[in-house]
């Protein structure tokens, strides 16, 4: 069974916290995490987000996952209008998915932004740049998680609606 969970949102939103968390619960399951900065910025070294290799790499690299029967993961901002095409191919091929939106408000991100280990290597400036107000992929079944979700509660919502599916 090929099992994909879409996160997206802004930077600083909690996806990639939300991801390791739901990684911890199900740790004695294959859970692949396919991180869009990790393949963007530090595997392609596309700081500037402009190139469009990144795009058939993660794909490449999700086809993969589900292909091993891994639950994967996809989580990053994940822009609607560059990655829709690529994420609509993705949910055909699973055999169940999950789609996530994190709508947190920018001045919530910064905050949140605050606490990350990376904290230094952008700020407000480019956070604002990319920040992108209900960029919603209109797919059936999304579901919006708010700023009142704790990283608990996120992580829960997610995992229970994981098993049940199974």
């Amino acid at each position: 069974m090929s099992q994909l969970i879409i996160i997206r949102g802004n930077s600083g939103s909690g996806k990639s916290s939300i991801a390791k968390g739901i990684r911890d619960i199900l740790k004695n399951q294959k859970v692949a995490i396919v991180g869009q900065d990790l393949i963007r910025r530090e595997l392609l070294a596309d700081l500037s987000g402009e190139k469009t290799d990144n795009v058939e790499l993660v794909e490449i690299i999700i086809n993969f996952s589900l292909d091993k029967n891994y639950i994967t993961i996809v989580e990053g901002i994940y822009g609607k209008r560059k990655y829709a095409s690529m994420l609509e191919r993705a949910v055909k091929n699973s055999t169940s998915h999950h789609i996530y939106y994190l709508d947190i408000p920018f001045t919530e991100t910064l905050n949140r932004h605050k606490t990350k280990p990376n904290r230094n290597e952008y700020g407000e400036k480019e956070m604002k740049k990319w920040f992108q107000e209900k960029d919603l992929l209109g797919f059936k079944g999304e579901i919006v998680i708010g700023p009142d979700s704790s990283l608990k509660n996120s992580v829960d919502l997610i995992t229970k609606e994981l098993l049940k599916s199974k």
